[in-house]
């Protein structure tokens, strides 16, 4: 799209605008050009200041040459405008510029043939955007280096808003806002007096803006990027680089179509673009070097127009992509029925209201938790990626617990062997003094020799003594704690010493093992 500005307005907004309003005349050197002379190769026309230089350039990384209008004194090559931005020239030493007769500058390449006269498409805004019967349109560069018309577009409002709009393949992408007295056309955060005197003209004639920067010495320029954002800059002499003052949408999320179709925008993160769940990059070559222009595709096609069926996976809390479909129904159930009838409908979303999406999706922007903004979208997937979903899902869950489990029972294990072994380790070694002097003797037998311990003898401080006999006829005392570990060090001293203790008349002293 875009209507351009013809010949003779040509001549007088751009010679008038950037020579006679900077205090300029056209010179070769110390000559000026004049109706029927021409540029060609290295010549350049500078203003008299020598702030200004016009003349051939050739980007960077790129093997084509345009004519355009630069800072001189600035060392950042910048660039403010260029005229033949469709059709760049191979040899500028064979191409001319020439200010024809009747007041036009014509631009020939070297087979002499005109590939640009007096229209105007440029990045860089001049210090007058005018809307009178023809329309003064900016777009954007293709890219950083390639001057070529990118799919960006800034104009006036046609239908007199006051106001201008960034246009991205007809789209209305970003507005400034209307104009609302002498706050700035562009947001009242960049509204500074230090840098701009912003003005706003309106009648039956023609609408326009101009800006001014207030102090002659700074230099200021608007510019919009190859990604749609409008940035104004200022040169900073001490660091010699430009430095940003003010940008237009300010967060990245912002920019319109900046991860492509079926892929969502998160500013919280590193990565800001990522492919929705089931799809994957168009290009990968191209995504991973940061260009996401082009989206993403499905990894399994939607299957209704096969006979097959379709679900819908949730992606919570987004800013909801443009263009929906409202639907007068009552419920969620019969907003996702509506969307599921139409082979075409892509997502949809409930809130109170149904609404459908009928072509693929762009702008999807994932938001903080608590912005009001937030919604549910459901997005419509083939029905075997809900269940390869799922089926993951119970797997992964499923392995957890079993691992879990597992983990549990052999921590379980391990903690009672290594508990089982001190105990073992603290018992023998206390018995280890005596163990040699000292008869072991079954708790099975010793409960039969004592008739069950029914046959008591008496009772000490810690355990009771019974009679007892053993299957050779000899009477024995069998003393029983009243409690395990009760006295036991008082016992196991007592053991100690009755155990090396050897009389005819005694039977040798044991123990329980």
């Amino acid at each position: 799209m875009g209507i351009r500005v013809q010949s003779g307005f040509f001549f007088l907004h751009v010679l008038v605008l950037f020579f006679l309003s900077f205090n300029m005349h056209l010179s070769i050197g110390v000559d000026t050009i004049f109706p029927g002379q021409s540029i060609s190769g290295n010549q350049t026309i500078t203003s008299q200041d020598e702030r200004f230089e016009l003349g051939f350039f050739k980007p960077n990384n790129s093997q084509n040459y345009y004519i355009g209008i630069w800072y001189k004194k600035v060392p950042v090559h910048t660039v403010v405008w260029v005229a033949n931005r469709y059709k760049p020239l191979t040899d500028p030493f064979s191409s001319k510029l020439e200010l024809s007769k009747n007041g036009n500058l014509v631009l020939q390449n070297q087979s002499k043939i005109q590939v640009w006269s007096t229209s105007i498409i440029s990045r860089t805004l001049n210090s007058t955007f005018a809307l009178t019967k023809k329309q003064q349109i900016y777009s954007s560069w293709s890219s950083y280096d390639d001057p070529a018309p990118g799919p960006f577009l800034l104009e006036l409002d046609p239908n007199g808003t006051r106001q201008y709009f960034v246009m991205w393949n007809g789209d209305k992408h970003w507005t400034c806002g209307i104009w609302a007295g002498r706050v700035s056309i562009f947001g009242p955060d960049m509204l500074d007096d230090n840098y701009n005197n912003m003005t706003y003209v309106s009648n039956e004639e023609e609408n326009y803006f101009t800006y001014s920067v207030t102090k002659p010495s700074i230099l200021s320029r608007f510019v919009m990027d190859s990604s749609g954002q409008l940035r104004q800059l200022t040169w900073l002499e001490d660091s010699q680089q430009w430095d940003l003052i003010w940008s237009r949408p300010q967060q990245q999320c912002e920019i319109y179509a900046l991860c492509g179709e079926y892929g969502g925008c998160n500013q919280f993160i590193v990565h800001t673009c990522k492919c929705l769940q089931g799809f994957e990059p168009r290009f990968p070559a191209e995504w991973s070097s940061g260009n996401h222009s082009h989206g993403c595709v499905r990894t399994t096609p939607l299957q209704c127009r096969k006979g097959g069926k379709d679900g819908f996976r949730l992606i919570p809390n987004i800013r909801l992509p443009a263009n929906a479909l409202s639907l007068t129904v009552r419920s969620s159930k019969e907003c996702e029925a509506a969307c599921l009838e139409n082979c075409t409908c892509t997502a949809y979303t409930f809130d109170g209201e149904c609404s459908i999406w009928l072509e693929n999706l762009l702008n999807i922007q994932y938001l903080s938790f608590g912005d009001n903004l937030g919604k549910d979208l459901h997005l419509r997937v083939a029905a075997v990626e809900l269940v390869v979903y799922r089926s993951r899902t119970k797997r992964r869950i499923n392995g957890a617990i079993v691992g879990a489990a597992a983990g549990v029972a052999t921590l379980t294990i391990i903690l009672g062997f290594i508990i089982w072994k001190c105990r073992r380790r603290q018992f023998s070694s206390a018995m280890k003094p005596t163990e040699d002097l000292l008869v072991l003797y079954k708790y099975s037998d010793l409960r039969k020799a004592t008739k069950n311990f029914s046959e008591k003898l008496g009772e000490g401080g810690f355990g009771s003594v019974f009679k007892g006999t053993l299957p050779n006829s000899a009477e024995i005392a069998v003393k029983k704690l009243k409690c395990h570990g009760q006295g036991e060090k008082q016992f196991r001293t007592e053991v100690s010493t009755i155990g090396t203790i050897h009389h005819i008349n005694l039977i040798r002293l044991g123990v329980l093992p």
